[in-house]
């Protein structure tokens, strides 16, 4: 299989990926701000304490089973840690400029140790570039969620080089990550004729990420980093949504870059399966891409299901409606179908 148009994760790519994923999440951060989310929301009972992981990925030792025995993916089911709502009244009164990072991983410990163990794997001087006001604790705090956003690609492609570049390495949790073999697949533009009109003619990722438009390149890497925008949209909005119970500055669990990219992310396999069905064949064969693929979206699914029924009044803006319209596409069953099929190649 030879697509010549297929990019791997590199650092030229790496640079336009950060370069147009921060004009995105500072407009969007901009867009969004403005419409306060007033509601005080509280988290979902019983998730004070770190979930069930005993039946992550690699946990059934070879032995798949099925749909209903099998690993936890198998049923898109997916459990981590979240924090209720605790005080941070003194790192916020002990909050300096000149140890910003160590403040921004105190207050991650109490809200989501996950997104402190980002930071900590990439480090304050490869951070930095993500904070854009340190002056303040408050912000600092309104900067957390695309710091870890942004230091998760950078983790995901320093893992990926660190094997050579023969597979993608994807964390999704305390020192957990899937991988995928670097097969080649089709390139992001792949998608253009399978999505939905009210999606493509205003859904500014779409143009960002999956168009030459832009002129960011990115439409021309390949469905892997679709998958590493999932995850870091995964992880964003739910520590968004965290956020969002300490201040009404936050543009809260939005759900526009999670639904988006699960939407993005279903359509590509769809274009893959389609216009390259012998190919297609093959990847189902591949058990580790399979794997790293349900769970994903397995996380993905997690964090929808807590954010969906959060802010149909105040979050989002002009979003909303956008928003909306993902959700029904996404659970369309032309286009879940297409997670199914990884499901059913790789659980039965």
């Amino acid at each position: 299989m030879d697509y010549s148009f297929n990019m791997k994760i590199n650092k030229k790519s790496l640079d336009k990926l950060f370069v147009a994923g921060t004009v995105f999440a500072l407009l969007f951060t901009a867009s969004c701000a403005s419409d306060k989310n007033t509601g005080n929301r509280e988290l979902p009972a019983g998730q004070d304490v770190v979930g069930d992981t005993s039946n992550l990925p690699g946990d059934a030792a070879g032995d798949t089973g099925n749909v209903n025995t099998g690993p936890a993916i198998c049923r898109y089911e997916w459990n981590e840690e979240i924090k209720k709502k605790t005080d941070l009244s003194d790192i916020e009164s002990g909050y300096s400029e000149a140890q910003w990072f160590e403040g921004a991983l105190a207050t991650l410990e109490r809200l989501y140790p996950y997104g402190k163990w980002v930071l900590e794997q990439v480090g304050k001087a490869d951070t930095d570039q993500w904070f854009d006001d340190k002056s303040s604790f408050k912000g600092m705090f309104l900067s957390l969620s695309t710091g870890v956003h942004e230091d998760i690609h950078f983790l995901t492609a320093n893992k990926t080089g660190q094997t050579g570049d023969t597979k993608y390495v994807f964390p999704v949790g305390v020192d957990k990550f899937v991988s995928a073999t670097d097969i080649t697949t089709p390139p992001r533009l792949s998608i253009g004729k399978y999505v939905d009109p009210a999606v493509s003619s205003k859904n500014n990722m779409y143009k960002l990420y999956f168009t030459n438009d832009e002129e960011s390149g990115m439409a021309d890497q390949d469905m892997f980093s679709t998958l590493d925008e999932l995850n870091a949209y995964t992880t964003d909005e739910l520590l968004g949504y965290i956020q969002s119970q300490y201040s009404s500055d936050i543009a809260s669990n939005c759900g526009y870059g999670l639904y988006s990219f699960m939407y993005f992310t279903e359509l590509s396999l769809k274009a893959f399966r389609k216009d390259h069905k012998a190919d297609y064949e093959a990847f189902l064969k591949h058990r580790d891409e399979l794997e790293t693929i349900l769970t994903l979206w397995s996380r993905a699914s997690f964090v929808y299901n807590i954010i969906k029924d959060q802010n149909t009044a105040n979050s989002c803006g002009f979003y909303k409606q956008e928003k909306a319209e993902l959700v029904k596409l996404i659970f369309s069953t032309d286009v879940l179908g297409e997670i199914d099929r990884i499901r059913d190649a790789y659980c039965q």
